[in-house]
């Protein structure tokens, strides 16, 4: 019971800011988010009904295209926290900003240059069979890589903790709670659609909960740094 009180006062930063740029960017952006998954997801179930769709829309649209409308708002979103997080940095040289700085330098690089599927299609170029518990070899390199990446993410998480002042610390949790969730969505369900392939309405699902959600936990992180920016 003592972990909820805790728990919501480490998303109030996230869910309500209180510096009213803050929380006019997380309406835009989640109003962003509900419009391209929405539209991507018409368009997937025109497609499974048996409808036509411009082949080139529905590229642009698929929110698993790497480099489609969707993921572009995501890079978007990552370049806004980048900048908020060096504006926060940059007055007092303060290590806490230094430490979500670099988390999230590191997390949009992994996004924009593919680091993890590279890894994983390296693994699977190596070594022959099939992976344990359904899952691609390709699907246990990402895991790998990802469990490095979340080592690295936990140790600036944590410094950052340690070297923040009261209104850091708060910015910190909300922040790791955001990257947490993006983990749960962009790994977890990653691992869960790969296993899934039957049915078909079943594998689509869970492929909109994982780009979805992840879109969703990256608008929050962008809002996180906006607010400490502030």
């Amino acid at each position: 019971m003592t972990a909820l009180p805790g728990l919501r006062a480490a998303s109030r930063p996230l869910l309500l800011p209180a510096d009213r740029l803050a929380r006019t960017v997380l309406y835009l952006l989640l109003l962003g988010d509900v419009c391209l998954v929405g539209v991507s997801t018409l368009l997937e179930l025109r497609l499974i009904l048996g409808g036509e769709v411009n082949g080139r829309l529905h590229n642009l649209m698929r929110l698993n295209n790497d480099f489609g409308v969707p993921e572009c708002f995501n890079f978007l979103k990552w370049s806004i926290a980048l900048l908020a997080f060096g504006l926060a940095w940059l007055p007092g040289r303060r290590l806490a900003s230094l430490c979500l700085l670099l988390i999230t330098a590191l997390i949009f690089a992994d996004d924009i240059g593919q680091i993890h599927e590279a890894v994983g299609a390296r693994l699977a170029a190596a070594v022959e069979g099939p992976g344990p518990l359904g899952l691609r070899i390709e699907d246990v390199g990402e895991l790998v890589y990802w469990a490095l990446q979340g080592l690295v993410v936990l140790a600036l998480l944590v410094a950052a903790y340690r070297a923040g002042d009261g209104v850091e610390r708060a910015f910190v949790l909300a922040f790791g709670l955001a990257i947490g969730g993006m983990i749960v969505a962009g790994a977890g369900f990653d691992m869960l659609h790969s296993a899934v392939d039957r049915p078909l309405w079943l594998h689509r699902v869970i492929a909109v909960a994982e780009d979805g959600g992840e879109m969703v936990f990256i608008s929050l992180a962008c809002v996180c740094a906006i607010g400490l920016a502030r």
